[in-house]
């Protein structure tokens, strides 16, 4: 911009240079042609419309500068809520259970003993043998991934412990058939779609094809459900079941859980007992770093638009400082004189809240797609208060600038100004 600004201004001679650029002539405006609204304008009102067509290059200069601020302010409220979501959304929302217990190898007899040694603990309320392995997903292009295969001893009772739902429709699934429902960002890193076939291979290089029958919310992990019934048909064998979900009716407390896993540890054949507030304090230590990051990001941009907004205007007020002082002489107080010019801020900025919110909107989808890793993702929904609060902000910003202006305008030498030119 300076560059285009240097090229036009060096082509003109010095003797014009050295004078003041002559005030825009006034025109007739479109808002003009529409009687019904012009007519029904002040005096003031229609001088404001007036001056904002008047200077179009100014009047796009500060609605861009408004924009891009409230852009920055959204996306930075936006990646917030995309961070701190994932732990209520995942282990509130999607898992329902509190704990998992895994199995050395499937011996029939010691699992019923650990479920009847579960059964008995307070608060108990139910459990699910899962069949669980981890085998890779690879395609051209695309970093190679492991995934889980999940499958529940009871595919009828999974719902009661894992929510299997579409998040945009909240479409509930019911894991039936012979497909395969998968996570969402399995989905999206390898394209695939309802209907489509992945292969997965095991250590010893077989592989197996799955049939995605669904596309599930999920933010950490890959995950892939069948039935026993597909799972025997895909990889002609049984499931052999080693791991538990455990479900309880009431939050643990830490010396509880402590208590549980040294119950259950006593029991043959358990080699681990895991509960997923480790998972959700871990990950949400990592999410706190990050809030870290998104909170210096929030206030950089506020202080940004700050900047923007200040600068913008002391050039707009530079610009006319022989139209402000003339008015001045008119007999316009300062509050006035200082309406005269915030009156047409006022417009711009909300012209440029509004472009800056469909913008940030936009900006925050991309910077998501640019920080999220392989084995997660967030949530790509900006909550509607953090909408309020870029505006909020922005508007705050331009109001406090605003009065700087008032004080400004306040002290302006209004003979030295209309003398200038002299």
């Amino acid at each position: 911009i300076a560059l285009l600004v240097l090229r036009f201004d060096l082509r003109q001679s010095s003797a014009s240079l050295l004078r003041p650029k002559a005030p825009k002539t006034g025109k007739r405006i479109l808002l003009e042609r529409i009687t019904v609204i012009w007519r029904h304008l002040s005096f003031i009102q229609k001088v404001t419309m007036r001056n904002l067509f008047r200077y179009k290059s100014r009047m796009l200069m500060t609605i861009l500068g408004i924009a891009g601020c409230t852009s920055m302010i959204l996306t930075g409220f936006g990646l917030r809520d995309s961070i701190s979501n994932i732990i209520p959304l995942q282990f509130e929302k999607i898992w329902q259970y509190q704990a998992v217990i895994t199995f050395d190898d499937e011996d029939s007899e010691a699992m019923s003993e650990t479920k009847a040694a579960a059964e008995d603990i307070e608060g108990f309320e139910a459990g699910l043998f899962l069949h669980t392995e981890s085998l890779t997903l690879a395609q051209s292009g695309v970093t190679q991934q492991e995934v889980t295969v999940t499958v529940p001893e009871d595919p009828a009772a999974l719902s009661r412990f894992v929510h299997l739902n579409d998040r945009v429709s909240g479409e509930a699934y019911e894991l039936e058939g012979e497909g395969a429902i998968i996570n969402e960002k399995l989905a999206k890193l390898f394209g695939l779609s309802v209907g489509d076939t992945i292969t997965l291979t095991n250590e010893s290089g077989e592989a197996f094809e799955l049939n995605v029958a669904a596309i599930a919310e999920n933010y950490t992990g890959h995950f892939a459900y069948l039935t026993p019934d597909a799972y025997q048909k895909i990889f002609q064998a049984a499931p052999s079941y080693n791991s538990e979900l455990l479900k309880f009716s009431q939050r643990l407390t830490k010396s509880e859980e402590e208590a549980i896993a040294a119950d259950l540890m006593a029991q043959d054949n358990v080699i681990n007992v895991s509960f997923l507030s480790a998972s959700a304090d871990a990950l949400d230590d990592t999410t706190a770093t990050l809030n870290i990051v998104i909170w210096i990001l929030i206030s950089s941009a506020g202080a940004l638009a700050f900047i923007v907004l200040y600068n913008l205007n002391n050039i707009n007020i530079a610009e006319r400082i022989r139209e402000l002082s003339t008015i001045k002489v008119l007999g316009f107080y300062d509050r006035e004189v200082t309406m005269y010019v915030f009156r047409e801020n006022i417009f711009l900025a909300i012209f440029g809240i509004a472009f800056g919110l469909l913008l940030g909107a936009l900006q925050h989808q991309f910077v998501l797609q640019t920080i999220e890793v392989d084995i997660a993702m967030f949530s790509p929904t900006v909550e509607p208060m953090s909408y309020v609060y870029a505006a909020g902000l922005t508007c705050l910003f331009s109001s406090v600038v605003g009065i700087a202006m008032y004080f400004k305008l306040k002290h302006v030498n209004m003979i030295d100004a209309l003398k200038a030119n002299e």
